[in-house]
């Protein structure tokens, strides 16, 4: 028996209203996506624009700023953006969706070593400087050779002795002697005078420096403390860390201070191991005289020059720069040779003295000095005639013991002081050359540190600085991509134009 026939279910053709839902449907369900992708592609193109046209600004500042002092360019750093994650309608997983490019942040261009090493060298260039400029200062107190220097006044003493002594009746002659022992004892006392005044003004200077140091330190920490401010608020500091740094160089150039970083873009400068300023704290220097020098030189005026933490009195340890050379100045290099001057004062005091008591004068009176000190201190400073010759001639003993009025072997023998190996040419010579010699090995020194500091100086300008026809470069480059941008967008713009101006308008 045969089974009956499975029934069929009438197959019915869709009516043209439900195909008009199915192809709405799937028409808005194509457009969807495509306007999902499109708007997406605005945003990277818009994205992309705001990133090159900061790209462009900032190379606009960094080409203002080429000839600003201290300034560091600035480097726009770019990243991808996150894209967003979505579902797939039709695979498993998500996808990414691309959102073009954000500035990560605008970079200030700057290599802690080379800053580190640029400091250094500029404080070792600014001591040898100072010391180098010292000597110098000293040399011109001591105009050699010259009219006025003391090797030619020293000449004329001794050869006027030897004009006496050739006619020792001959008043002119005995006077001469007394005008050019009186020259050369003024020269003797402008020469210590010169020296004393070079130190003087040196330690105003000092002074003047370590005020000028306690103002920058009260600049720096000012500084950081606004640069936290605005590190904490999300601000850029960049022009504000400029600022500080070239106030740091200075305080380098003059103290030989460094420096650390600290929390919040903050910078922390230490001088000779203590803290000057820490973050908004800051310490203050101050100048003070705490004694003889040690160890204590022929009768010197000079004092022991200190530079002192201000708060406890201690002494600042390690000082260079500008600082470090006047301190060595005020305490080594301007007192040994006011000692040296002084030594050539006492030298031709006692060997003047010691040779001029041995003769007699006119009168056969003998044990006369011909020099004289006029009260205590510093013998260079005070080397007079002696009362005993002074303004009067016949009194100089040009005769030996004995000799009679008319004898001149005493005034040989002062002449021939001149070329005693311990007298005071020799005394003299020798401290002319011990300071030529000085000044020579500073100059020298420092002419080595400047061209240290200068080639230092030059590497960080080539990773800080502004260099222009990269920054045109850059700019080309920026300009290129961001005429990219603005090219995407407007083909997105024609998109859109289609999609909403045209879609669905057939068959209509």
């Amino acid at each position: 028996m045969r089974s009956p026939a499975p029934r069929r279910c009438p197959v019915t053709a869709p009516t043209e209203p439900e195909t008009a839902v199915v192809a709405s449907a799937v028409r808005r369900w194509s457009i969807g996506r495509f306007e999902m992708s499109t708007f997406g592609g605005l945003n990277t193109a818009v994205s992309g624009l705001n990133a090159h046209k900061r790209s462009i600004e900032v190379i606009g500042h960094n080409v203002a700023n080429v000839n600003t002092e201290g300034f560091s360019r600035r480097q726009v750093v770019l990243e991808p953006s996150v894209g967003l994650r979505t579902a797939s309608r039709h695979n498993t997983g998500f996808s990414w969706s691309n959102l073009g490019v954000n500035i990560a942040t605008v970079h200030r261009v700057r290599d802690a070593f080379l800053d580190a090493r640029a400091r250094s060298s500029a404080a070792g260039s600014s001591e040898a400087n100072k010391l180098t400029e010292v000597l110098g200062t000293l040399e011109a107190a001591m105009p050699e050779p010259g009219d006025n220097g003391l090797n030619t006044k020293l000449a004329n003493f001794w050869n006027a002795f030897s004009d006496a002594a050739n006619q020792p009746g001959a008043t002119p002659q005995r006077t001469s002697v007394l005008a050019q022992g009186e020259s050369l004892a003024t020269g003797i006392r402008n020469a210590a005078e010169s020296l004393q005044v070079a130190h003087d003004n040196y330690s105003r200077e000092l002074g003047d420096v370590i005020a000028e140091v306690n103002s920058l330190s009260d600049q720096v920490a000012d500084l950081n403390s606004q640069i936290r401010q605005s590190t904490i608020s999300g601000m850029n500091a960049a022009d504000m860390m400029d600022q500080r740094d070239v106030l740091i160089d200075r305080l380098a150039a003059l103290t030989g201070a460094t420096t650390r970083p600290g929390e919040y873009n903050q910078t922390t400068v230490v001088l000779g191991g203590s803290t000057l300023v820490s973050g908004e704290l800051r310490e203050h220097l101050a100048v003070r005289e705490i004694g003889p020098l040690n160890p204590p030189l022929n009768n010197l005026d000079p004092q022991m020059t200190q530079v002192q933490w201000a708060r406890d009195g201690y002494a600042a340890a390690s000082l260079g720069g500008t600082t470090g050379g006047i301190v060595a100045a005020l305490n080594d290099v301007i007192p040994r040779y006011m000692n040296e001057l002084d030594t050539v004062a006492q030298t031709l005091i006692s060997t003047v003295n010691a040779q001029h008591q041995l003769g007699e004068g006119q009168d056969a009176v003998s044990g006369r000095n011909f020099f004289d000190v006029s009260g205590p201190g510093p013998v260079s400073k005070r080397i007079m005639l002696s009362s005993d010759v002074a303004g009067q001639p016949q009194n100089i003993a040009l005769a030996a013991s004995g000799g009679g009025a008319l004898d001149g072997s005493n005034g040989y023998a002062l002449a021939a002081l001149m070329t005693s190996a311990t007298g005071a040419n020799a005394s003299y010579e020798s401290m002319l050359g011990r300071l030529g010699i000085e000044g020579q090995a500073a100059a020298s020194r420092a002419e080595t540190q400047d061209q240290f500091a200068q080639q230092t100086e030059t590497q960080r300008t080539s990773v800080a600085g502004v260099n222009v026809d990269e920054e045109m470069t850059n700019l080309m480059m920026s300009q290129r991509a961001y005429e990219a941008s603005a090219r995407m967008l407007t083909a997105i713009d024609e998109l859109l134009d289609v999609l909403i101006n045209r879609t669905g308008i057939v068959g209509r």
